[in-house]
């Protein structure tokens, strides 16, 4: 199935920009969408667009199928998988446990959910789990050249989605140890960074002043602190959004008790300042950032999860003389039982009626989409995602939300050689003045008219 359920809007917006990649600009720096009410530009810069472009590559390749990026997205969660496996084994250093914490790792309801979703996230936790491997061998061997290499993957992540940039705490961290010890190391380490730095600095300080009325956008520069708002955003988000879509509730107790363990370590100090580090700086984000914005996405805490596999296997590290002790049947049954809590809490999330949106679209994709060939641009009525409905129609247009479409506007639009509307709106459609302009209702399938105009 195409993209569905929870979070729908925002995989359409990526599936927009892979359609719009594959068919007519495959210029990267041009990411599209289907708007073109603003002045006939449908040209949306948000997070880089490296994924849908990868995948607008292989279209082009191969043909435009759900399951080719499907699979793709799978394949970046396998890969992070080797990433979680391969930094718990540099710090327990015992690949039994570390494959069985990766399986943990796994059971994260809102990482086992997205794993075949479009979401740059995926990607951008893809290239952290590179970061942190190399930063960690950092931390075991004291060769500098790691740090390089990290500043690399920790440049990608970033890009394609920016909070992955507070992760750069743990190589602050290490900058910080190389300078006792070796100043001019550190000072090409500066020189360095702030060479990865300039890319990331020249899209998002070119693209975020774009953003126009986004909710981001405007929510940190425009909105004012209401404490009792935000302390009910705050309630839900520490008593239901994290427990139980981010972490879920075994790996978070895993988590808080890693830090009753970890204090008694001595070595991999480097690595313990790295996690109070972030995670200081991540609360800082979700306090500043996400209290204006009033939106507490589960993928908005994508750059928590590398934290918290650090501290947990930082935990196990520390009870290393304990673990043979603990029966493996039993880790298991724990693991096992984290995955089915997480599956009963993700599975039904895959369902249309968590699109917030109309399922006849989903219902009749192929039917409505066939009607209308794809290169014409077409008016999409109360579609108040912005996104949904022309991505699962596979055209661009003319997007129009809560039932309003003025028949001035209508007439603008159809005298421009706009000839085709999708709509679900009879108050749209009730309008005087409205069948005026109609040629032919050219089918009606659900509650989705298909127009045709004069």
């Amino acid at each position: 199935m195409d993209v569905v359920g929870m979070h729908a809007w925002r995989q359409a917006n990526t599936g927009l920009n892979i359609q719009n990649f594959t068919r007519y600009d495959f210029n990267i720096l041009n990411p599209r969408v289907a708007r073109l009410n603003e002045e006939e530009c449908n040209i949306l810069r948000m997070e880089f667009p490296l994924m849908p472009w990868i995948v607008a590559a292989l279209q082009k390749v191969f043909g435009e199928y759900t399951f080719l990026w499907r699979l793709y997205c799978f394949s970046i969660f396998v890969v992070t998988l080797f990433t979680f496996w391969r930094i718990t084994e540099l710090i327990i250093q015992n690949p039994i446990w570390s494959a069985l914490i990766t399986g943990l790792a796994s059971s994260f309801p809102v990482f086992l959910y997205q794993s075949i979703n479009l979401l740059p996230d995926n990607l951008a936790l893809c290239f952290s789990g590179f970061y942190f491997i190399y930063i960690i061998k950092y931390f075991v061997t004291k060769r500098s050249i790691y740090i390089y290499v990290s500043g690399i993957f920790l440049m990608l992540g970033s890009l394609v989605k920016l909070p992955f940039i507070l992760l750069g705490s743990y190589a602050l961290v290490a900058l910080i140890q190389v300078w006792k010890e070796r100043k001019r190391t550190a000072v090409c380490l500066i020189l360095w960074g702030i060479f990865l730095l300039i890319p990331i600095l020249i899209w998002y300080l070119y693209s975020i002043p774009t953003w126009g009325r986004n909710t981001i956008y405007a929510g940190i520069f425009d909105s004012q602190f209401n404490v009792e708002e935000y302390s009910m955003f705050l309630f839900q988000q520490l008593s239901n959004n994290i427990p139980t879509m981010v972490m879920g509730i075994i790996p978070l107790f895993l988590f808080l008790s890693s830090f009753f363990f970890t204090q008694k370590m001595d070595t991999l100090r480097g690595i313990i300042w790295g996690n109070y580090t972030a995670l200081s700086i991540f609360i800082l984000y979700f306090f500043f950032i996400l209290q204006h914005i009033r939106e507490g996405h589960d993928y908005y805490f994508y750059p928590l999860l590398p934290i918290v596999l650090l501290c947990i296997s930082m935990g196990i590290r520390s009870m290393h003389l304990k673990l043979e002790k603990i029966s493996l049947s039993i880790a298991m049954g724990t693991i096992i039982l984290s995955l089915s809590i997480s599956w009963n809490k993700t599975h039904n999330l895959w369902n249309p009626k968590y699109s917030y949106f109309n399922t006849d679209f989903h219902k009749y994709q192929n039917e409505l989409k066939q009607l209308i060939p794809n290169d014409e641009l077409c008016i999409f009525a109360n579609d108040n995602s912005n996104y949904i409905s022309p991505y699962l129609m596979g055209k661009n247009g003319y997007i129009f939300d809560h039932d309003h479409l003025p028949i001035p506007w209508l007439k603008d639009m159809i005298s421009r050689e706009i000839k085709y509307m999708y709509s679900d709106s009879r108050v749209i459609e009730n309008q005087s003045g409205f069948m005026e302009q109609v040629d032919t209702l050219l089918a009606q399938y659900g509650t989705i008219k298909v127009f045709r105009f004069n």
